[in-house]
């Protein structure tokens, strides 16, 4: 499903960027009624032109059965020379329109990027720079959205006309991923808002995130945010750009955002839905997983009372998330379940009394829920509820086979009481699975350490490589009777190298 939903998005893409060249192909290129003059513009027969209008130039603004002039296939086809001697004509009209779609020469010279005939057309004394098409468009429009920097260059000066869409330059850049002029427009137009909203309340920080083009979208992210975008800002319907980019699946721009920019997670739209329940109704996994990191409140109701695993859509992708989202309650609820009575811990069971009272009521989910707490009660075997439900994209078989949970317990928890001087470095090798002697060396520290929560535990079993957990599993008595020196982890890696990277991209 998601292969097919990012078919579907690119294709999506390439459609609205052809969009402006479709009525321009069509008018090129089916047969037509032409006269000599169309044709030897289309040619770029510039003898044949001047010889032709020297005998007569009276049908020099005529169009042809497809509403195109001369100078508009001369513009089109880049011939600068015929484009010159067309400019030579007192009738000329150099603002000729198509009667359509109300192309001018300009749009298509800006199209196609031919610097040379728009400082030709520029220079006219009749030249209307800002002619807009039938949907608003003027030719910086068209410049922007083909990202031809040297074109924009040149018509930036004009009117920064909005297009029928209230959409300025800036937001086309950015919609189209259009990176090298969007850094050009931000650097040299100082009288550029780029937080303006268009018709819809969308920023240029909106349009990026929802036609996002996945090789360009970083780039424009960063450009966006280097000149002090506003991340949070919400369009009419209160969606901000995180929203977006949840309900389309895409992380990678989600994690720039929140990790780079601090990005707001908790923001709502105007019906009071998160940006989980924007990832959780539209299927998307990895979005879903990387807010549980984030420890989002899954608890959060929208205006419908409805919370992020209500609106799980009834298939395959819906369960699975519903499924990360019961984990998710059961590994928060047990170390809570018997045994404390502390105000927090009554707290942190009775939140999720709302979703706990909607998973009683399904059958299927009641069944999973019941499964995941049979598996966390069994003591020796804690670890298989992470192989079920969290680890299966991020980590292979063999490394599920050598784990033992509770090792992994007992290594974390004497690793986090490192000493201080070297804390962070311990936290940056236990993450990418470096569990190295030199920092462990304290093995009477091993007593009275408290109990781990079950999410951290779960990162660090993500992050550990096969030989380490080879290791654990090997030496597990020796590191419960607290001989800790005796490990012998990856010897040969340095501290300081780059990391590794096992697993995935969450931190500890």
């Amino acid at each position: 499903m998601d292969q097919l939903l990012r078919y579907i998005l690119l294709h999506c893409y390439r459609f609205i960027r052809n969009s402006i060249n479709f009525w321009l192909i069509r008018e090129e290129n089916y047969l037509d009624n032409n006269n000599d003059l169309h044709q030897l513009a289309k040619d770029g027969n510039v003898a044949a032109v001047e010889r032709l209008l020297v005998e007569d130039n009276e049908n020099i603004n005529e169009l042809d059965t497809n509403g195109m002039a001369a100078l508009h296939y001369a513009a089109a086809r880049g011939h600068v020379e015929i484009v010159r001697t067309l400019l030579t004509q007192n009738n000329l009209d150099i603002n000729v329109k198509t009667p359509i779609t109300h192309i001018t020469p300009l749009h298509y010279a800006a199209t196609h990027g031919h610097v040379e005939i728009i400082k030709l057309l520029l220079a006219t004394r009749n030249v209307i720079a800002d002619t807009q098409d039938q949907n608003g468009n003027t030719a910086l429009h068209y410049a922007v959205v083909l990202d031809h920097v040297e074109a924009v260059k040149l018509l930036i000066g004009m009117h920064n006309l909005v297009n029928n869409s209230g959409m300025h330059a800036i937001h086309c850049a950015a919609e189209h991923g259009s990176v090298a002029t969007l850094q050009y427009m931000l650097e040299h137009c100082a009288d550029i808002d780029i937080d303006l909203p268009d018709n819809q309340g969308n920023t240029a920080i909106h349009s990026c995130c929802r036609h996002f083009k996945k090789d360009t979208l970083a780039s424009a992210l960063q450009i966006l945010a280097e000149y002090n975008a506003n991340i949070d800002l919400q369009n009419f319907t209160g969606e901000t750009a995180l929203h977006i980019l949840a309900g389309n699946g895409n992380v990678n721009g989600i994690k720039l955002l929140v990790k780079q920019c601090n990005a707001n997670i908790n923001l709502r739209d105007n019906h009071g839905n998160t940006v989980m329940h924007f990832a959780a109704k539209n299927g998307h996994t990895d979005v879903v997983r990387f807010f549980l990191d984030c420890n989002f409140d899954i608890n959060a109701q929208n205006d419908f009372e409805e919370t992020s695993l209500m609106v799980c859509k009834n298939n395959d992708l819906g369960l699975k998330i519903a499924e990360l989202f019961i984990s998710h309650i059961v590994t928060s609820k047990h170390c809570n379940k018997d045994n404390c009575t502390e105000q927090s811990c009554i707290e942190q069971s009775e939140k999720f009394e709302v979703n706990q009272a909607f998973i009683d009521r399904n059958e299927a989910l009641a069944k999973r829920a019941t499964d995941m707490w049979t598996i966390k009660n069994t003591y020796v075997n804690n670890y298989n509820l992470y192989n079920l439900y969290y680890l299966s994209n991020n980590i292979s078989y063999m490394q599920m086979k050598y784990a033992n949970y509770d090792v992994v317990e007992n290594c974390y928890m004497y690793c986090a009481q490192t000493i201080p001087t070297i804390a962070k470095r311990v936290q940056d090798n236990i993450k990418y699975a470096r569990l190295m002697p030199s920092i462990i060396e304290n093995a009477d520290k091993m007593a009275g350490f408290q109990y781990l929560p079950n999410e951290i535990r779960y990162k660090i079993f993500s992050y550990l490589g096969l030989r380490e957990l080879e290791a654990l599993q090997l030496l597990a008595d020796d590191l419960n009777s607290s001989n800790v020196s005796s490990l012998q982890f990856n010897n040969e890696v340095d501290l300081n190298t780059q990391p590794i990277g096992v697993g995935n991209e969450s931190s500890v």
